[in-house]
């Protein structure tokens, strides 16, 4: 194992306990992050899309990204 993983482990192992615990509350963060939209997605017509902070879109389903413009959506 390289020095910056173990380096890493340690830290994760410290601060969480374990790397499953860490894997946990990292999913869990990043679940909250995304908010389902209830527009249709224009490539595949289903109503998977999902938006990030950062106002970043992406189909669930066929995994297109689009960027909102002016309430319309456009490809990415």
């Amino acid at each position: 194992m390289g020095r910056m993983k173990e380096i890493f482990m340690r830290e994760v192992q410290e601060k969480y306990g374990s790397y499953e615990n860490y894997t946990k509350q990292l999913n869990e963060t990043a679940a909250k992050q995304w908010v389902h939209k209830e527009t249709p997605c224009p490539n595949c017509m289903n109503a998977t899309l999902l938006q990030n902070q950062h106002l970043n879109i992406v189909c669930d389903s066929c995994g297109q990204e689009f960027i909102e413009v002016e309430g319309a959506l456009r490809f990415k």
